[in-house]
């Protein structure tokens, strides 16, 4: 009796450093990895050192709807399981889920056939015995990880607490993944944004410096007019036709003043047209910076500055 009471109490002491190493490891390399999915292939392998299994998967939580499978393990030979992250469980609809959403416990199916409220999923009717373990982070699910065996009744309540084990440092590893994953997510959507910007700009850089070699080759005049009359261009022929020595000259100067005051009242209402995005062929009289009159005809368009 007292050799096998040794004999018991070397295997619990090996059992027990052995389950310390596995923990120790695990923790280790699930913090040293912000893969996320490295993190999820982690967290199963070494679960599967701490309770045998026979298929296990980890699910995460998406809009506190629905737990989608983001990983899973010994579903190899199962051709009839779901790929990638096809495969999703409503909280509403499953359940057993529900109960581990809510009571934030983990959960044993001794027997999936004996209990009414486990639901048959195409690709995992070898599963008779399920536990489920939550992943909780502040006080809130961000998802679970799973076991089965198709031996009913085979999880002890020792392989719970095994199982267990892993949790706190696993759903921590696996929230860091994420946000992680989503300042990548953001850092990219930037970048492009950014790209999208200088592309535009680029754009608009090259379409002025074609518009403004297109007005300045122009042989009639052209100038542009803001919604406020203000003056803010004209080409070199424009210059000399209102007898301006520079654009200086010209550039924020009302229009109005240019125009004869018998013609001011016609050209005003054909400016608003303009504004308003018609096309107008215009005839007005004009006074010079020089002082001389003439009358001009001249097409008026609305153009984008």
């Amino acid at each position: 009796m007292a050799q096998e009471a040794i004999h018991e109490l070397l295997e619990r002491e090996q059992a027990a450093r052995f389950e310390a190493e596995v923990v120790r490891d695990a923790q280790f390399s699930l913090t040293r990895n912000l893969s996320l999915q490295k993190v999820l292939e982690t967290l199963l392998e070494h679960l599967g050192k701490l309770v045998p299994f026979e298929s296990a998967n980890v699910m995460l939580l998406e809009g506190d709807q629905k737990f989608v499978v983001f990983a899973r393990r010994g579903y190899e030979n199962l051709h009839d399981f779901p790929a990638g992250h096809e495969l999703s469980f409503a909280i509403n609809t499953h359940p057993s889920l529900k109960r581990l959403y809510t009571l934030q416990r983990s959960i044993v199916v001794v027997d999936t056939h004996d209990d009414p409220d486990w639901q048959k999923v195409v690709g995992t009717e070898h599963v008779r015995n399920w536990l489920a373990v939550p992943l909780v982070v502040s006080g809130k699910v961000i998802g679970l990880y799973s076991i089965d065996k198709s031996e009913p009744g085979f999880f002890t309540s020792e392989h719970v607490r095994l199982a267990e084990t892993l949790a706190p440092q696993a759903a921590s590893a696996i929230q860091n993944a994420l946000s992680f994953q989503q300042s990548q997510r953001y850092a990219a959507e930037l970048e492009q944004r950014i790209a999208e910007r200088e592309r535009a700009e680029q754009a608009l850089r090259e379409s002025e410096a074609f518009r403004r070699t297109i007005i300045e080759s122009e042989p009639e005049c052209v100038k542009l007019v803001g919604p406020d009359y203000s003056l803010l261009d004209m080409n070199p022929a424009g210059l000399a036709m209102f007898g301006a020595d520079s654009r200086e000259q010209v550039i924020g100067q009302s229009v109005l003043s240019l125009i004869a005051p018998e013609w001011r009242e016609s050209f005003m209402a054909m400016h608003e047209k303009v504004c308003q995005g018609e096309s107008v062929v215009s005839e007005f009289e004009i006074i010079g910076f020089n002082g001389v009159r003439r009358r001009v005809e001249r097409l008026c368009l609305k153009t984008l500055q």
